[in-house]
C-alpha cells in the first residue's frame, strides 16, 4: 500500500474512485503508481488515501498481459 494525497485536504480520492489510478509524472512521462483501494472519507486534512501498490503486482501484471497476445 502507499498513501498519498495533499495532508492540508480538500484533493483525493473519494468512494466512488475506488479502483481509480494514482499517476505520477516524472521527466514529462506518466506512470500508474497506485490503484485507488480505501480512505478516511472525502480528502480529511491529515488523512491521505489509501493506494494499491502497482509495483508489488508488476510480474503478476506483465505475465498475465503477455498471455494475452
Amino acid at each position: 500500500m502507499v498513501c498519498a494525497g495533499y495532508m492540508e485536504g480538500g484533493i483525493n480520492a473519494c468512494s466512488p474512485d475506488s479502483g481509480g489510478s494514482l499517476v505520477c509524472r516524472v521527466e514529462g512521462l506518466y506512470y500508474v503508481m497506485g490503484v485507488s483501494s480505501w480512505g478516511r472519507r472525502c480528502a480529511l486534512l491529515d488523512y491521505p488515501g489509501v493506494y494499491a501498490k502497482v509495483a508489488a503486482f508488476q510480474s503478476w501484471i506483465e505475465t498475465t498481459i503477455a498471455s494475452y497476445p
